[in-house]
């Protein structure tokens, strides 16, 4: 949701081509959405009550991982990560987030590494800074900020901690 507006994002497919679908809620009827143009959503972090991030796929010729911006006056890319790969994100609850990327768009993802991951902090959805950059054989799946260390969940089950104040 952005302020009182509930949005619905989805796919269908015909066994051969998958089509997304984008809508806004109002009552119990569904409006197509085309801000979203092809774009496959399949995950959304709300920042405040006023701008959320959705991540997903942008749907053209090729296929490449994106990211979008919805606020009260729209839909915009996020431009500080065009060209990377969001993997996850913690919203703080004040318009900031925590972001997971990998540098580059390649998609599918490519299974083996290594893998140069980079944690940061995205403020108004605009301006964003790096607080951590790494390469590792293994792809981390998610991050968390709690009691002012950074968490990232890796895929077998571990959580590396950061010593950072």
């Amino acid at each position: 949701t952005v302020e009182d507006q509930l949005y619905a994002c989805g796919y269908t497919s015909d066994g051969t081509y998958s089509y997304a679908m984008n809508f806004r809620v109002t009552g119990t009827a569904l409006f197509p959405w085309p801000d979203m143009g092809s774009f496959f959503v399949d995950g959304s972090f709300q920042l405040s009550r006023q701008m959320g991030i959705l991540k997903g796929v942008e749907i053209g010729s090729t296929l490449v991982p994106g990211t979008r911006l919805v606020g009260v006056t729209g839909v915009a890319a996020i431009e500080p990560l065009a060209g990377m790969t969001l993997l996850d994100a913690e919203p703080l609850g004040d318009g900031r987030a925590i972001l997971l990327y990998v540098e580059g768009d390649t998609y599918p993802m490519p299974e083996e590494g290594p893998w140069t991951f980079h944690a940061a902090v995205l403020v108004d959805g605009a301006a964003m800074t790096d607080l951590v950059t790494q390469t590792t054989d293994v792809r981390p799946v998610s991050i968390a900020f709690w009691r002012r260390s950074l968490h990232l969940g890796m895929p077998d089950g571990a959580v590396w901690i950061s010593e950072g104040s």
